[in-house]
């Protein structure tokens, strides 16, 4: 099965992952409930029951997005990954009027269990996710590495060895739901007041698979003599995971979808989300996710371009100035791109850049083809701002969107990388290979 794997390039795929495309083809196919019990071999239809309102819930959803996001239609043209946090079951008069829309992959931050928005006068509370009857919220099984951070998912008996470093998980796996319905806010709005809203950022975005077409290779010579490698591409895959405050997720109910941040507290009942009164459904430990493809750019160093005690803080503070960078040098929204750190089988660290719309505008392809300048203004940016070298602030590394790790975050720590990157002559454009044809092109006459 390796073997076939490596062919197909499908990545972290795992025998038993059969078994559930095979029952969900049965079910998309007609199987009756006791044809699929018969099939998976349960004595009981609950299981067998979330299959077919999962296949009602992708059988049903939007064709536009569904293209979007796979980069057949262009995605600023169909803006179709919005969701809505829903007021209008709430007492206020106020909230029938409102019409507040996020993308899903700011959506499952600013509208999570527990999160606050300010709107029509009145601080608004997420209570929860939205469900339709008949339809399930899609979900994975995951893991993140405690070991290198690489991530992969799966179905229940997701195998719990790292695919990259092979360090064996300690804990279960996390699971997510695609919160694809929306939001409802809780049934009572406050006041406003001079404290802002209840606001986080709690969670990270990590690397499915690398780009997949269009892939375009160049590498850059530093005066010093470090070389740095690009390799940028559309189709790269991203799941965007809210985890909430505490990192724990959020308990969700199975039924009404009334949520909470998972706080350590004991849940003894709570409220139905639509209609005010108790509701015995069980709560469930979840994570919010947004799987997207978009643009991907992977960029590495070889030794002699990093400084040889460069850790991860290094590593960190470089990726978020070369963010700060080429938003100013490329006339880029900030909000529009961003990244993380990927690690590598053989545990070699580097970053990944991707544009934060599904399907991808072009950033990233930008900072491919201008990281000369791209370095050259990350350098000037933190070489400029006015706070101490061993922390940083919002005007040099820090954002909103990276508050999980402003600690960790270093201005002279960017400096130590950014410096030797720049001296002399600065990088030049060593070589470079046009986007590869597809298979299809390759063939063509063969």
């Amino acid at each position: 099965m390796a073997a076939a794997l490596e062919t197909t390039g499908l990545g972290d795929v795992h025998f038993h992952d059969l078994r559930h495309t095979g029952n969900t083809l049965a079910a998309t196919g007609g199987a009756t409930t006791r044809e699929l019990m018969q099939r998976m071999g349960h004595s009981s239809g609950h299981l067998v029951q979330r299959y077919e309102k999962t296949i009602s819930t992708l059988a049903r959803r939007n064709l536009l997005g569904y293209l979007a996001n796979r980069n057949v239609l262009p995605k600023y043209g169909f803006p179709v990954d919005t969701v809505e946090l829903r007021t209008s079951y709430s007492d206020s008069p106020v909230g029938g009027k409102l019409d507040l829309a996020r993308d899903l992959s700011t959506a499952i931050y600013e509208y999570a269990p527990g999160a606050e928005v300010v709107a029509g006068g009145l601080v608004w509370r997420s209570g929860g996710v939205y469900r339709l009857p008949g339809r399930e919220l899609v979900g994975k099984h995951y893991f993140a590495c405690e070991q290198c951070q690489h991530y992969w998912e799966g179905d229940e008996d997701i195998d719990p060895t790292c695919p990259s470093c092979s360090f064996v998980a300690r804990r279960r796996p996390g699971q997510y739901y695609v919160p694809e319905f929306g939001f409802v806010a809780e049934s009572q709005p406050s006041k406003t007041t001079i404290a802002p809203p209840r606001r986080s950022w709690n969670g990270a975005t990590y690397v499915r698979s690398l780009a997949a077409e269009a892939i375009r290779e160049t590498t850059w010579q530093a005066g010093a003599g470090g070389t740095a490698y690009v390799r940028s591409g559309s189709r790269g895959q991203l799941v965007a995971l809210s985890e909430g405050p505490t990192g724990a997720g959020y308990l969700i109910c199975d039924w009404c979808g009334a949520g909470r941040p998972l706080d350590g507290k004991r849940v003894t009942s709570h409220s139905h989300l639509l209609r005010g009164i108790e509701c015995a459904g069980p709560m469930r430990q979840r994570s919010l996710a947004h799987p997207y493809e978009t643009d991907l750019l992977d960029l590495a160093f070889d030794r002699l371009a990093m400084p040889v005690n460069a850790d991860t803080a290094s590593w960190r503070s470089l990726l978020y100035a070369l963010l700060e960078g080429a938003a100013e040098r490329l006339e880029l929204s900030r909000d529009d791109i961003d990244g993380m750190l990927h690690r590598r089988p053989g545990n070699e660290v580097g970053i990944v850049m991707f544009d934060t719309v599904p399907g991808g505008a072009g950033g990233v392809l930008r900072i491919a083809d201008a990281l000369d300048r791209v370095v050259r203004a990350a350098l000037d940016r933190v070489s400029a701002c006015d706070c101490g070298e061993e922390t940083s602030c919002y005007g040099c590394l820090r954002s909103f969107r990276n508050q999980r790790h402003h600690e960790e975050l270093s201005r002279g720590a960017a400096l130590g990388v950014l410096r030797p990157l720049v001296s002399s002559k600065g990088l030049a454009r060593a070589f470079h290979l046009e986007p590869r044809p597809d298979l299809s092109e390759e063939t063509k006459g063969a």
